[in-house]
């Protein structure tokens, strides 16, 4: 099908028209689903609408790339506008865009390397186009900050969907590189999917002040959640974690934990990106509060190299620390470079390797 759509100029406006409306409706049907597991309280139910959205969500994806390829002449166009560093201008012969990044064999290959088994190259390069897509501003970061947040979630396992509140790909302005940059930061469903690869499960919510909330710890710990079911709910009082651990002799426990809004706000505000404008603390608190007590959860509970390294990228990004271009130039050219080469010459290095590829094509 993508081999007819690409014979066909960007303006074959019937055909565009046909995919633009099934993604409304996709769409539509995906936020429907969102609404009714928010309102249910039934395990099985939202499992099953999970699996329903993730079926939604693939075939978005599809459409969205034949949309991206009957509009490949405006995308190329809009994708390949880059700022390089001031002090790079002079020593990078030829910037590499966020296009030619992605789709780069040795890009791909690297991506291959640390992903898991479920996850291809080919996927996450496509997810992360979806994103861009939908927040444009991702389209002005720089291209190896963009792209080494690309391998950082591939590192930790994880699909960069801010839709399904697995990693959130937030652009913002680096003022002393006079640049966009990309950071990665953890979603609490993307804690969620990583703990139960480790046999762990974990239920989390919001509470409120009109639910029924009572938390004991001590040697007898006793956590017990009745939400509200009148609409009137209150307001947020904090925010709860109970994770069902399986131990290798499949002895199961339970490990609770609560934060009051207090805490939590102390952790928003002591984090430097609840700053940046596309923030989930700005634009998805609740998700945030949740994420915040699993990682306070994830102290008392066995934890795989995963979830280690997903809360390492998210301290990252607390500290405003996560120097994603650097480590997309240490990925895909450090094995060639010395390490004490500046950051300047490693890009130059980095563009001829891509310049190269493309002419073996």
């Amino acid at each position: 099908m993508l081999n007819v759509i690409r014979k066909l100029k960007p303006e074959s406006s019937g055909l565009k028209k046909y995919y633009e409306n099934q993604s409304f409706s996709l769409r539509r049907a995906y936020s429907i689903l969102t609404d009714l597991y928010n309102h249910t309280i039934s395990g099985q139910l939202k499992c099953d609408i999970i699996e329903a959205r993730k079926t939604i969500n693939d075939k978005l994806l599809d459409i969205i790339n034949i949309l991206e390829v009957i509009n490949f002449k405006k995308e190329v166009k809009t994708m390949t506008t880059i700022q390089p560093m001031p002090d790079n201008a002079a020593i990078i012969k030829k910037a590499p865009t966020i296009m030619s990044l992605l789709n780069s064999p040795t890009f791909k290959k690297q991506l291959e390397a640390v992903l898991p088994a479920t996850l291809t190259p080919e996927r996450l390069v496509r997810i992360a186009l979806s994103e861009m897509r939908m927040n444009p501003k991702l389209s002005e970061c720089d291209p190896m900050s963009f792209a080494g947040a690309i391998m950082r979630c591939a590192q930790i396992g994880l699909e960069p969907s801010s839709e399904r509140q697995l990693v959130y790909l937030i652009p913002f302005r680096n003022n002393k590189a006079n640049r966009m940059e990309c950071n990665v930061i953890v979603g609490y469903r993307g804690f969620l999917a990583l703990a139960s690869k480790a046999n762990v499960y974990i239920e989390s919510d919001v509470v409120y002040e009109n639910d029924d909330f009572e938390f004991q710890k001590g040697l007898d710990t006793k956590l017990s959640f009745k939400p509200c079911h009148n609409g009137n709910r209150g307001a947020i009082i904090g925010a709860y974690a109970m994770a069902r651990v399986v131990l290798p002799d499949s002895t199961i426990i339970f490990v609770p934990e609560f934060m009051p809004k207090s805490d939590i706000d102390k952790i928003m505000t002591s984090s430097k990106s609840s700053g940046y404008g596309d923030s989930p603390w700005k634009t998805n608190y609740d998700s945030m509060a949740r994420k915040t007590v699993i990682r306070r959860l994830f102290k008392y509970i066995p934890m795989s190299a995963e979830i280690d390294s997903a809360i390492a990228t998210d301290e990252l990004a607390d500290r405003d620390d996560q120097d994603n271009a650097a480590l997309i130039v240490n990925e895909i050219v450090g094995q060639d470079i010395q390490n004490d080469i500046s950051t300047q010459t490693k890009a130059e290095a980095l563009a001829t390797m891509l310049e190269n590829t493309e002419d073996k094509k």
